[in-house]
């Protein structure tokens, strides 16, 4: 049983909000040129899609970048973090990151943040880590599902179309035509 990745982020998202009712949980992907990651699922409706810069003076750009467990029980009191980053940006004030794990460096991450302080505890980061390592094996299986879709249609030496592609595509112009 297979469902496209949006959704399964938004039922990684759904989870978390479930255990953690008071928090806002959210799945965001590091942009291709790494310098930025779109918030693509959150338990908060109108938040997507938000971009936000990587680089490590917000907590879930210095988990991404660091490919590294992130928490803060109060990122406004907490001097590791500049008070105009993005968790203070949206009246957060705990947030807990995990890099969502890929191929040489994180996918994303998913995390969970709250309007009050909160102590995060081991269980609370195991779960959201375990919830990150679904996520990254689901983004491996459809990478590697979509590798093998192109090798099965493309020839191996010149990655131009084979026989198999080109046999489907004049099919369906059969098809449309007829």
């Amino acid at each position: 049983l297979t469902m496209p990745l949006a959704e399964l982020m938004q039922e990684a998202v759904q989870l978390v909000h479930a255990r953690y009712p008071s928090l806002v949980a959210g799945v965001l992907r590091r942009m291709p040129d790494g310098r930025a990651a779109e918030l693509v699922a959150s338990s908060v409706a109108d938040w997507v899609p938000v971009v936000i810069d990587l680089d490590d003076s917000s907590l879930t750009g210095r988990s991404i970048v660091r490919n590294e467990i992130v928490a803060s029980d109060d990122v406004v009191s907490d001097p590791e973090f500049p008070h105009q980053t993005a968790t203070a940006r949206f009246g957060m004030r705990s947030a807990l990151s995990v890099p969502i794990p890929d191929v040489g460096h994180p996918w994303g991450a998913v995390g969970a943040s709250g309007t009050e302080p909160r102590q995060w505890t081991e269980d609370d980061v195991a779960f959201v880590d375990a919830v990150a390592a679904t996520l990254g094996a689901a983004v491996r299986r459809q990478q590697l599902e979509s590798q093998l879709q192109h090798q099965a249609l493309h020839d191996g030496l010149t990655g131009l179309p084979n026989r198999a592609l080109v046999t489907d595509r004049i099919e369906h112009a059969l098809d449309r035509s007829g």
